[in-house]
Order: structure tokens, then sequence, then C-alpha cells
């Protein structure tokens, strides 16, 4: 972990998914486990609510607060990605967040600040808005 701290604080490019955008931050639920503390923020598991399944699988809309070049190519006001989680980033330093995803309440879909971004959903498993994210990604980390 210590490698990834150093990677980060160097302000060198780093792309996490899943897992990767919850062991950004300083403690998660599952397994009462400490994470990387790179961000503010503790992941929580998703409530049982009714008819919502949890874990939260299949495709959601992720809603960017923004256009930027890590948007180039799709719609800022929500596009579908494909998400596999039980637990979710809540709150965190709003200046982070990139995208946020309803289900059982919103919640954090995506963060970023200078070269670090991190996805809750799978850009590998999205189809073309997901290779989309990451050519931008990769055009980004180029310069």
């Amino acid at each position: 972990m210590g490698q990834t701290r150093e990677w980060i604080a160097a302000d060198r490019p780093f792309l996490g998914v899943c897992l990767g955008l919850q062991a950004l931050f300083e403690r998660s639920e599952e397994g009462n486990r400490a994470g990387l503390g790179i961000f503010p923020g503790v992941i929580t598991r998703f409530p049982s609510q009714g008819q919502l399944r949890i874990p939260h699988m299949g495709w959601n809309e992720a809603v960017f607060k923004e256009a930027s070049p890590l948007t180039a190519g799709l719609r800022v006001e929500g596009e579908p990605f494909y998400f596999v989680h039980s637990y979710r980033l809540v709150s965190t330093d709003p200046s982070i967040i990139w995208c946020e995803t309803d289900y059982a309440g919103q919640f954090v879909s995506g963060v970023r600040r200078g070269r670090v971004m991190a996805t809750q959903f799978h850009p590998e498993k999205s189809q073309v808005k997901g290779l989309q994210m990451y050519r931008n990604f990769l055009t980004l980390t180029a310069r």
C-alpha cells in the first residue's frame, strides 16, 4: 500500500476501478479495514431496501459534475455503466466528486483530483463508453 501512496503523492497517473476507488478512502465497513487515506471518507454497505438487490449489479447511470477532458465523448448528464458492488462511498470532500449514481439513494460513483481518477463502476465491462473513458484517461496521462 505504501507504493500506491507514494505513486499518487508524486502526481503520477492513477486509475482505480471498483475496489480501487474504495481503497483510496480512510476506512471501509467491509471487514472494518483501514484504507489508504488518500481522500477523506468511509465506505459503507448499501442498506437493505425492499426491491433493491444487494449487491448492486448491472447497468446504472453515472451523472458527471461537469464536462472535462475525462468526459470527452460522454454525456455529462448521464451515461450507463456497469456496476458490481455491495459497498459505496456516501460522502467525501465535494471537490473530488466526479460523478454520482442513484441506487438506494445518491452515492459517489467516481472521484478525481489531479491525475488520480477512480470509478465505482467497471469501465472494462461497460462497452463503448467504458472504452472511451479509458481512452480519455490514457490521453491525459500521455501529456
